[in-house]
């Protein structure tokens, strides 16, 4: 077992390996939606303004490898909440206000950067 698995840091790590596989699988499955759609709107000859529809799947893609990456639950990081090892299937609560303040800081940052991720992929979509 990892540090990752059992150590609660606020605003740095809120979950366990379990949970950052789950993250991974997510960051997987847009990018691969990202492709399959672009592919399928270029094949289709479709308006370029399709295209900016990219930016859902890329979103989510970025979420799920950042938070991977992260070993940070954005979702928990808004709920104030972490999930580690044994206790893999429930969540417990970062009970000290700056520990919440610390995980909303960082889950903003995720979401924001993906948010930009997301906005890339659109307009390299729509410009190419």
């Amino acid at each position: 077992m990892s540090a990752a698995d059992h150590e609660y840091i606020p605003g740095v790590c809120n979950i366990g390996s379990k949970e950052i596989a789950k993250r991974r699988v997510l960051g997987w499955i847009g990018l691969a939606a990202s492709v399959v759609l672009w592919a399928t709107l270029i094949f289709l000859k479709s308006a370029a303004a399709w295209r900016l529809f990219l930016f859902v799947p890329a979103v989510l893609s970025a979420l799920g490898f950042l938070q991977a990456h992260r070993r940070f639950c954005v979702k928990h990081g808004f709920d104030g909440t972490f999930k580690f090892g044994p206790r893999a299937q429930k969540t417990a609560d970062a009970d000290q206000p700056d520990h919440r303040r610390k995980d909303r800081q960082t889950a903003v940052r995720i979401v924001i950067i993906a948010t930009l991720i997301g906005i890339a992929v659109a307009a390299a979509a729509y410009f190419i």
